[in-house]
């Protein structure tokens, strides 16, 4: 049945459709897959157990090195293991949106403060992107100018 379509290997083997067949096959690579990846991770479970036994008289009696090195070796047996809790990470993502809406504000405010012409404000400028110049235009606002 090897490049047969999976309508077609669904009406030869008795499926209801190509989504069935295309969920078998799913499942029995996942399944393939699934063997040799615990496999290794046994094997390499096995080594940690084999280096904690050889450092752990030496970490016992207060040897910083072996006790550092235990701890390394705990730390990758648990990340084999699965034994850690789940890190939660913060992604904040600026779109395209979100940040002409942000110059949009800012010049706004920028506005503003020029309008009310604040004490204290030296200088203080914004630029004219809807200017239809080459170079936008930029103005200023100088304390007594």
């Amino acid at each position: 049945m090897a490049g047969l379509p999976h309508h077609l290997i669904a009406k030869q083997v008795g499926y209801e459709g190509a989504s069935s067949v295309s969920k078998a096959i799913k499942r029995a690579l996942d399944e393939r897959m699934k063997e040799p990846v615990e496999g290794v991770r046994a094997l390499e479970v096995e080594r940690c157990n084999r280096l904690l036994q050889a450092l752990w008289r030496d970490g016992m009696e207060g040897r910083y090195l072996a006790i550092d090195r235990i701890l390394r070796v705990m730390e990758r047996k648990a990340q084999l293991q699965g034994l850690d809790a789940p890190v939660r990470r913060e992604l904040n993502v600026i779109t395209h949106d979100t940040f002409t809406d942000f110059l949009k504000e800012s010049r706004q405010k920028l506005k503003e403060l020029e309008a009310a012409q604040p004490e204290g404000v030296i200088d203080a400028s914004y630029i004219d992107e809807d200017d239809d110049t080459e170079a936008a235009t930029v103005q200023r606002l100088s304390a007594g100018a």
